[in-house]
Formats: structure tokens, sequence, C-alpha cells
């Protein structure tokens, strides 16, 4: 059998032959170089590469014509250039115009790809590539480069050369060499940006000899305004005295590549969540910068030593800190001042120490949550639907400006929305929107979502609290300085009419949700109610066609307001909807459909019961900052304060899901009905008379488990038959009732 199996491959593998459908070609590159670590380097304005490749076919049946292309690629872009047919074993030459590759980046490698395969198209594509640089004196992507400076010849020396690379220039031999120093000087502004030599780039060797054929440049002198590199290259000659080539490069092409290092800054602090609680007493605080690149090193330090018990433990731009509540109500408490340092380190400097003043928050948020896990860690983030109760639980629709600073870059945002409490909310929709800034501008969204970009400015406002303390310089920036207000104290706002449109408010609770936190009026008749979270959140209220130059705010809750004033619109936003990916609810399993249209079609929330979210997020360019929108809608249907009807205070008790006979029955007019449920969950509990017809809706909300009774009315039905259903969590039952007048 193993003989016959044998028999049937060798023929199978003769067919191939013969029939010309099995094929492989090795390819080989001699121009450009073939080794990106040593290229080919043109110097602008030359844009002309020569390729030279050899293309041989390896085994007997292999077609001898093969078709082959010639691609430009560099930092995942990619270009056709040329495509031609040779014969096995012959040498192709093809001039390629590298101009007609828009997309080149000067002062970088790029690929020049080779590929092959038979003439019919048919079969494997194989590849080679080779590689090459082309030089322009100024900016391009990422790097520049400088070329024109002096030459010196150092001295001629017998230097034994050893070649360790397919990519070098040398073989093994001894050579005569003459070494020459080419110095090059840059001038410019370098208070605030500094070139830094990019090694790989550059086209020139060390002072030490060729033997390692690494490129190499180096910086000897700096100042403000000009700085001095050095490279070396050398003249050959064999062992006879004959001149043989210049290595790399003749002195008037090397050339030295850079990148410009900006001295850091730092911008502000970003801390999250903003205030520690014992919900979330771990927190992270990330420096972020106003200018700075290169490799940056942050060094974190605080004003902790022993007096608070808080840990901080730096990573980069940024640091977790832990505070430790138990047993600490005397060491922390709201008013408890602690401060964490930064300072930034690159190739072009240090950046000052800058100071974040960091508070302490005792309150419980409030329901539901916007959750997120960094680092291990839940983190809770803000409350949704605050204003459902002042709308006398109609559905709404809400939008949250996320504080979370570590969003930005990840490929997925997950977060989920639950209730810790006995809270029940019915959700109808969610979305995620990322919204991009330049660095010096914030975002905001107003109550109906609309998102607007602002620049804060404090030359044009005055804030008078309870009419005597100045606290305008305290309300001006998002900082650590913030003004406490109890229930019933006044700000007086005066300023500049300039066309505002917008009252930005940046504020934290601790609020009762349930209630409105301020009221802020015009004496032109402007009025707007202001709604604020547990957490620090941004409110932003319009101020359309109001020309008014004084407002009053009112404090209706105690709060603490860390900016207040009025701003325009700086440009339309650029806001980009994100995909939702997955929304899973631990009791209703997939909801994305049901979250995807404000349409009714809801699902609740309640303990024990979030619902998890998966967004596809998008790459922002680093020059540009990005801030993240959750919009939904819908109502919360129960808080923990709510008074219901239930006749028992049976807490301990395990319940049955069961409807009971009406009570009188037959009736005249009011009757009755008693009902208990086994879940927490949604009851309909409705009448209908005999033709099927629903004549009254006696119940239509969410119920916590136990036993209850409502009463029926029938005053305006007529004498006759009747029927009242219940529906909840998969229970459905039906009873009977006669009305008689």
């Amino acid at each position: 059998m193993k003989t016959i199996i044998k028999k049937t491959l060798a023929v199978i593998f003769l067919l191939m032959l013969l029939s010309n459908i099995s094929y492989s070609y090795r390819i080989t590159v001699i121009k450009p170089k073939p080794c990106p670590d040593n290229p080919s380097f043109l110097h602008f304005p030359s844009f002309t590469q020569q390729c030279e490749f050899i293309i041989d076919s390896w085994h007997a049946g292999d077609s001898d014509t093969i078709l082959y292309k010639i691609v430009i690629e560099q930092n995942g872009n990619s270009l056709e250039m040329a495509e031609g047919v040779s014969v096995s074993g012959e040498t192709v030459y093809r001039t390629i115009n590298l101009q007609n590759f828009t997309q080149l980046c000067f002062n970088e490698v790029a690929a020049i790809r080779i590929d092959a395969k038979r003439f019919d198209g048919g079969g494997v594509t194989y590849t080679e590539r080779g590689y090459l640089i082309v030089y322009k004196n100024e900016l391009s992507c990422k790097y520049s480069s400088i070329t024109s400076g002096s030459t010196q010849l150092i001295t001629p020396s017998y230097i034994p050369v050893t070649f360790y690379s397919r990519c070098g220039t040398l073989s093994s031999s001894i050579y005569y060499l003459k070494r020459y120093k080419k110095t090059l000087t840059l001038y410019g502004d370098f208070r605030d940006s500094v070139p830094v030599i990019e090694q790989s780039l550059c086209l020139g060797y060390s002072g030490a000899g060729p033997n390692n054929q690494q490129f190499w440049a180096a910086k000897i002198d700096s100042s403000d305004n000009h700085v001095t590199f050095i490279t070396f290259v050398y003249e050959g000659y064999n062992i006879l005295g004959q001149y043989m080539d210049w290595w790399p490069c003749r002195p008037e092409q090397a050339t030295v590549v850079f990148k410009y290092v900006t001295k850091p800054k730092i911008l502000n602090h970003a801390v999250y969540p903003n205030n520690p609680s014992p919900q979330n007493n771990i927190a992270f605080v990330t420096c972020n910068l106003l200018q700075g690149n290169g490799n940056l090193t942050y060094q974190w330090r605080d004003s902790n030593g022993t007096q608070f018990p808080v840990q901080l433990y730096g990573f980069g731009n940024w640091a977790k800190f832990i505070v430790n509540f138990s047993g600490t109500n005397n060491q922390v408490t709201e008013d408890t001042a602690y401060f964490v340092f930064t300072r930034v380190v690159n190739e072009a400097g240090l950046s000052e120490w800058k100071k974040r003043k960091i508070t302490f928050s005792r309150t419980v948020n409030n329901c539901p949550i916007i959750e997120f896990k960094i680092d291990d860690t839940k983190i809770i983030e803000n409350a949704i639907l605050n204003q459902s109760f002042s709308k006398q639980n109609q559905s709404v629709k809400d939008f949250v400006l996320l504080e979370n600073t570590f969003l930005r870059g990840d490929p997925k945002i997950e977060f989920e929305l639950n209730e810790s409490k006995n809270d029940v909310t019915e959700l109808d929709f969610i979305g995620l929107s990322q919204v991009i800034s330049e660095k010096n501008e914030q975002v905001a969204v107003d109550n109906d979502g609309h998102v607007i970009t602002y620049i804060l400015k404090d030359e044009k406002t005055k804030i008078l609290k309870n009419e005597d303390e100045d606290v305008s310089r305290r309300l001006s920036y998002k900082d650590e300085e913030e003004v406490a207000l109890k229930k019933d104290d006044k700000l007086t706002i005066s300023y500049i009419p300039d066309g505002s449109g917008y009252v930005i408010l940046i504020a934290r609770g601790p609020p009762k949700k349930i209630d409105k936190a301020a009221i802020i009026t015009s004496d032109e008749g402007f009025s707007d109610t202001v709604f604020i979270r547990d957490n620090i959140s941004t409110v932003c209220l319009k101020i359309d066609g109001s020309t008014a130059n004084e407002f009053q705010f009112k404090a209706e809750q105690d709060l603490t307001i860390d900016v207040l004033t009025f701003v325009s619109e700086q440009k339309k936003s650029e806001v980009k909807p994100l995909k939702m990916e997955s929304a899973f609810s631990d009791k209703y399993g997939n909801v994305m459909k049901k979250l995807s249209k404000f349409d009714g079609d809801v699902v609740y929330i309640e303990k024990n019961n979030g619902i998890h979210f998966s967004f596809g997020n998008e790459d922002v360019p680093e020059a540009k900052s990005v801030h993240y929108i959750v919009s939904t809608a819908g109502r919360i249907l129960k808080h923990s304060s709510d008074k219901t009807e239930k006749i028992d205070n049976w807490d301990q008790k395990e319940f049955q899901s069961k409807l009971f006979e009406n009570s009188p029955n037959p009736f005249n007019p009011v009757t009755n009905i008693k009902y208990e449920i086994r879940v927490d969950g949604f009851v309909n509990l409705k009448i209908y008379d005999i033709s099927g017809r629903v004549v009254n809706t006696i119940v239509n909300e969410y119920k916590e488990a136990g036993r209850y009774e409502v009463t029926f009315d029938g005053s305006n039905l007529a004498s006759g038959i009747y029927f009242y259903r219940i529906e909840t969590d998969g229970f459905r039952d039906t009873k009977r009732m006669i009305l008689v007048k």
C-alpha cells in the first residue's frame, strides 16, 4: 500500500512539473541596498533611484518568463512604481522617479519592494526589498537634516577593516584609509526646542574606524542660537595604493539627521476620580503636557510625609494613590489638603515643579453610576439621568462629559452602568461620542446635547459671594482653587457682554439627585435650573439672546464650585459617534439592539443587574486633546427614598408571585385588589371588559418583592363582568370580578 502511495505522489509531482504549475523564484536586489540599517541614499533635489535586481528560477519546471512589479513602501503607505517582464537570470535595470510617491517622508528609510510571479499572474508572489533614504535639509514628517559644513583631513592611517554584514561597503582585507572630519553648524532659536540626533538615519561614521560600519554623528557644542555636530568619512585605497571609494559617502554628502525635541512644560493635572472617597479610595492623577516630546521622564513627589494615610506611586505620566479611610476619621476630612508635585525631564531640559491640590470626600454616589476598570480597580465616574425626577419621572435625555483620562489610545472603551442601592432605572438609549479639540481648549455639552469648545478667560467676569466677598479669581480656571457654597448662598456675577452664549459651571456635590442644585437668573428674564452630579461635572447652559451684564446664582443645596464663567463657542466641535460593539445585561443578556435607538424598547438597571458596554475607539493625533461624552435616554423608576403602597413589612419573608381575589366581589363601585411578587421587577396590572378591551391600567411600574394592595374605582363603568390581569417577571394570572350598580 505504501509503495502505491509513493508512486502516486511521484506521478502527481511529475505531472505538476510537466504542466508547468509549480514555480518558485529567488530575487537578488542589488540597488538599492538590501539592508535597512545601511540603505542607499539620495540628496534632494535628486529623486531618481536606480533599481537593479536579478530573478532566478529555482526549479527545473519553473517558467523562465517572470512578471515583476516595483513598489515603494514607507510608514504604512505604498505605491506601485513600475512593472515589467524578465527571464530567469537576467539583470534588470529600472529607473523610478520618487516624486511620484507624494507621501514620501524625507530623512527616513523607505523600502523598494520587488514582487515576482509567473507571467500569467498565477501562483505565489515572491518578494525582496532594497532600502534608501532621500535627504532634504528641512523638517519632513518627523525628521530634519543638515548637510552643509566644513571638512578637515584628520590623518591617513593603515587600518585593517573587517566586514561584519552583507550590507557593509568593505570586504575583509587591509586598506589605507584617510579620515576626514565634517563639522556642521545649525543656527536657530534653541531656548525651548533643541535638535536631537537620530543615529541610525545619519550618513557618516564614527572616528574610531569603519569596522563596525554603523552610522554615527555627535553634538559637540550648543547654545541658545546654535548647535554644532560632527561626523566622519573615509577615503579608501587598496594595499597597492590605488584609490577605491569613499565610505560611507563623499564629504559633501555626509548628513546629520535629527528631530526637534521641545522642552517640557506642564499644562495641568487631571485627577480621576476628582475627589477620593470611601467608594473610590484608589484614584489616579495624570500629568498633561502643554509641550514636550522625545524621551520624557516624569518625577513625582507629594506632601504626605507621615501626616496623612496616603500612598503615592508614579508610573510615567500618571500616578496612583491610595487613601486609607478606615479608622482615619480624624485625619482625612473633606478639608484635608493633600498636594501632588510633578516635574518632567527630556533631552531639551526640565520643567518646573507643578503642584496639584487634592481634596477628599466622604459622600456616596447616587445611582445609576458609570463604572470603569483601571489597573484592576473599579472607579465610579458619575450618575446619569439626574434630571429625571425634576420632570416627574418622564423619560429624559442626558449627556455626561467623562472625566476619565485613560481612554485615549485604547482600541476599545469598556464601562458598566450599575445600581449600588435599591434604585431602578429604565434605560432606552445609550451612546458614546469622541470630541477632539486643541490643547488649550475646554469642552462642554449642554442639556440638548450641543457640544461646544471654549477657552477660559478671567478678565471679563467679576463674582461676589453674598454681595461682599470677591471670588472672581478663584472661579476663573479649572484648578484647586474652589468656592464652597451653603444652601441659600448667593453669587452676583457681573461681566462685559461680548456675545457670550453659554454659562459654564464646573462643580461637585454632595447633591440630592432628585433636587435642583441652584438657580441662575438675570434682570432681563433669563432663568435656568442647575443640576449637578456627585463627582465634579461640567454644566453648560445656553443663554440665547441675552444682553444682560449681571446674573444671580442662588445655591439650593450645599455644593463646591471650581469654575463659573460666561463663554462663547470657539468653533463647531468635531464630534465622532463611536460604534457600540456590545451591550450585555446580567439579567437580560444581549441588549445592544434595544439600546441602540431611542424608541421605547427599554432595559432595566437594578441592584445586581448592571449592563456592560463596549465601544470601538479611534486614534487621535498627539497634538490634539480628546474628550468623551456618554449620551443616555430613560428615567429613574424607583429611588431609595420613594414611598410605596406595600401593605406589610415582610422584609424577612419569602414571597410567591400571586394574584388574590378582589374584595368585595361583587362590588359597587370600589374594590381592593391584592397581589404578591416573588422578586423585584416591573409590574403591569390592567382591567379588561368582557370583550377583552383594556378599560383601566392600575399599576405600570417597578416594584420590590412583597405584597401590595391597590384600589380600583369602577364609577365610570357599566355594570357587568370584568377581568383583572397581572404580568411580572414571567408570571401571569387573570381573575374575574363583577360590578353591580
